[in-house]
């Protein structure tokens, strides 16, 4: 059994045979809204979600944010992606933009599938259209309101098949996500008008890579075969040092959430942000920790 440990945009352990090359997608599934979209606020997320096909019995699709970023996580649950395992090649398509590869997870339930998509953005739907490299704010291609309401379908292919969520235009949707992270923001004792104003993002020291590796897998979830999804904040200070971890969202054991913000803390190190007059001030930095195995 071979397990690799990712951060976001990198993969810490190669993977060989994790991707099989895509298959031509044939017979398209097209799913039509069910209801209206709707914003869950918690202390730590911001969950856009909507019903698509059946009324009694929908698909859902889900986009959650953890902070003010043009980036994602989408989720998405539906009888149709029983058939996608981790070894297959997950393509993502965006309205009219291309179709890209992109890292999922797949998971269980007792009437639906679901399928995990840690990092995606209406700009870069496989997480970038440039090499794949440490997260950093200031990299991200801002997506404009025009962009969003241009995007009405969203499209995922794997081994032949094909799903579409004919979603509509996203611009109001996605407007009232950005409203709830701003909310978030405030909930962290920071000011979302500075935040958004920042000349400088806090930027790792060192590479994001180094902070979380093989041996940091919990021996008793690598025997078990116990897998996870660590979606985390650090509180950055005006030195660059992390002040707090938490952990925004997590889908399995919580010895994963201690492990990662344990590890984290001792580890990870950033210059600090700066405002708009360029003087440090006390920011946040998110990104995802990714625990997987994969056969070769």
């Amino acid at each position: 059994m071979l397990f690799c440990l990712r951060l976001t945009g990198l993969t810490l352990l190669l993977c060989a045979g994790l991707f099989s090359p895509a298959a031509a997608a044939r017979d398209p599934s097209s799913l039509e809204p069910a209801g209206k979209w709707h914003v869950d606020w918690t202390p730590t997320t911001c969950r856009l979600a909507r019903g698509f096909g059946d009324p009694k019995a929908p698909d859902i699709l889900a986009i959650e944010r953890f902070g003010p970023t043009d980036r994602f996580q989408l989720i998405v649950l539906s009888r149709q992606v029983r058939s996608y395992q981790q070894d297959a090649t997950l393509q993502l398509r965006f309205g009219d933009g291309p179709l890209a590869a992109t890292r999922a997870i797949p998971g269980d339930g007792k009437t639906m599938a679901s399928i995990f998509i840690p990092s995606a953005s209406l700009a870069r739907p496989g997480g970038g259209e440039k090499p794949q490299s440490d997260f950093e704010w200031d990299e991200e291609i801002r997506v404009t309101p025009e962009r969003e309401a241009a995007v009405t379908t969203l499209e995922l292919r794997w081994r032949g098949r094909s799903l579409v969520f004919r979603t509509g235009p996203l611009d109001k949707a996605f407007a009232a996500l950005r409203a709830c992270t701003n909310d978030l923001v405030k909930t962290w004792g920071l000011d979302p008008v500075q935040q958004a104003t920042l000349s400088k993002w806090p930027k790792p020291v060192t590479r994001p890579s180094g902070w979380v590796g093989s041996l940091d897998y919990p021996q008793g979830m690598l025997s078990a075969g116990k897998q996870a999804i660590v979606n985390f904040r650090l509180m950055v200070d005006t030195e660059g040092k992390p002040t707090a971890c938490e952990v925004q969202r997590s889908y399995a054991d919580k010895l994963f959430d201690q492990i990662t913000c344990s590890t984290l803390m001792r580890r990870a190190r950033f210059e600090p942000a700066l405002d708009a007059q360029g003087t440090p001030v006390p920011s946040f930095y998110l990104n995802t920790v990714t625990w997987i195995m994969a056969a070769p």
